[in-house]
């Protein structure tokens, strides 16, 4: 009986030893999801077609098993639309509760215009508008491009934030990915202002914050297609919508790979998103 029960414990030692040295082992890895956008694509308040796509992608995430996954923003389509909010809700519960969930708000969740903002009821929902994420390998850092977005007044305080989170992230020596909403730019750093990119009075600053800190990856949403550029040696990544597309990429999620050449953004459809990341 003493010696069965010593096998028992050493294969279930050695299993957890198997197991631990399978996650460390793998290739640390994130999700981005972004323009869920409920209520967008029949543009009603029927929310059923996002609530589908975010199923299936939850039911993909769970079984991928991420370091975190990270909402970078327009969670529903219009942020007075109650049933919308709570259909996210639902969605927050389809992710198994030992995933990691970030968020940054997009401007459909709190506006992109002073005096419209309301960026106090996104933090009391989600817990937050920006983030710090030290992972093994890597440092995530979240952010919200809506106060830049807008020229506010308290894009002076994120800017201070944002400088002292890069600053502790460049001390860590490891890879540094960041994320907001909106992109930068598109696809010149000199482009005129648009919808779709940061404002040109504020674009240079941010865009040296990447630079001096040595930023591998800088991620965003906004577009509903995927389009890169690169700056110095930073590369942007917009990624395509989990809800309602407007380009040639069906609605799906970005999976973020940091590898022996650094951080690498992928965008997959929903029907093609991995079973499993090596």
């Amino acid at each position: 009986m003493r010696t069965k029960l010593l096998t028992l414990l050493l294969t279930a030692t050695l299993g957890l030893l198997c197991n631990s040295c399978q996650q460390e082992s793998r290739t640390p890895f994130f999700v981005q999801i972004t323009d869920p956008q409920l209520g967008f694509i029949t543009e009603s308040t029927d929310i059923q077609p996002e609530m589908d796509n975010m199923s299936r992608i939850a039911e993909a995430v769970n079984r991928l098993r991420p370091d975190f996954v990270v909402f970078t923003g327009d969670l529903v389509q219009w942020r007075t639309d109650k049933g919308a909010w709570e259909g996210f809700e639902q969605i927050r519960n389809m992710f198994d509760s030992d995933i990691k969930l970030h968020f940054v708000p997009g401007n459909h969740d709190v506006g992109d215009k002073v005096g419209q903002l309301d960026v106090e009821s996104f933090v009391e929902r989600y817990g937050e508008d920006r983030f710090v994420h030290n992972a093994p390998a890597y440092t995530a850092i979240g952010y919200n491009s809506c106060l830049l977005k807008a020229l506010a007044p308290e894009e002076a305080e994120l800017y201070e934030w944002f400088t002292d989170s890069l600053e502790a992230a460049s001390e860590r020596g490891l890879p540094i990915v960041v994320m907001a909403h909106h992109p930068i730019y598109v696809e010149s750093p000199d482009e005129e202002d648009a919808g779709v990119n940061l404002p040109k009075t504020i674009r240079n600053k941010y865009l040296n914050l990447l630079s001096h800190y040595g930023v591998s990856l800088s991620l965003s949403g906004h577009l509903h297609h995927c389009v890169t550029a690169t700056y110095g040696h930073t590369r942007l990544a917009t990624s395509g919508a989990a809800g309602r597309p407007l380009g040639e990429e069906g609605s799906g999620i970005t999976i973020v790979t940091i590898g022996k050449q650094g951080p690498e953004a992928t965008f997959y459809e929903i029907e093609k998103i991995p079973t499993s990341i090596d």
